[in-house]
């Protein structure tokens, strides 16, 4: 682990809030994948071993230092990101690695296989979720769309996120809550917001 990249970090695959809220990996079959050996971070687009991390008051984050993306939602699967590519089995630390133009691999396919929030859906999700600040999605690929959050006009947080055309209750209370934490250790105070009852 390069000290200067990633300072601040530290390995400790146990205790991953990755694997708590989410658990194994699954392929488009269901099939439950092995842990990876790397995760791909959304916010950065580097490389990372499993179990490293910083700790940002209670978040896990990203463990290079100048990066905002959580070690929660934006960690995703190096293998599925990488596949049909030529980017290596073990990538090199630091080096950033574009997210591939073809459509990645969810990184959450377990919880994309029961589709029920609609991408229209997410719109009205979001644009009260984060009060008093503004909140847009903006499709970045066929399953992969950036959330940009802004308070007062100025730019707060921006959030890559790999989804479907349908993404599950799940996987949105997840996204939301994970957004709501960043926002708030960053000294913002949210309204307060539950997650709509839909019949």
């Amino acid at each position: 682990m390069d000290p200067v990249l990633k300072k601040g970090a530290i390995f400790n695959p146990g205790d991953l809030e990755r694997s708590r809220v989410f658990g194994l990996d699954e392929d488009e079959f269901g099939n439950a994948l092995p842990p990876p050996r790397y995760f791909w971070c959304a916010h950065c687009a580097r490389t990372y071993a499993r179990g490293e991390y910083r700790v940002v008051g209670d978040l896990q984050m990203c463990p290079y230092a100048e990066c905002g993306g959580d070690a929660l939602i934006d960690a995703w699967n190096w293998d599925l990101v990488r596949r049909d590519t030529d980017y290596p089995m073990h990538p090199v630390e630091g080096v950033v690695y574009p997210l591939p133009p073809r459509r990645p691999a969810p990184p959450f396919p377990r919880l994309l296989h029961r589709p029920d929030v609609s991408w229209e859906e997410w719109g009205a999700l979001l644009s009260t979720a984060f009060r008093p600040c503004e909140a847009q999605a903006h499709r970045i690929a066929d399953d992969a769309f950036e959330l940009d959050i802004r308070n007062a006009g100025e730019p707060v947080l921006a959030v890559t996120v790999g989804g479907h055309r349908r993404i599950s209750d799940q996987y949105a209370r997840s996204l939301i809550a994970d957004v709501r934490e960043r926002l708030q250790a960053r000294g913002i105070k949210l309204a307060p917001w539950r997650f709509p009852h839909r019949g």
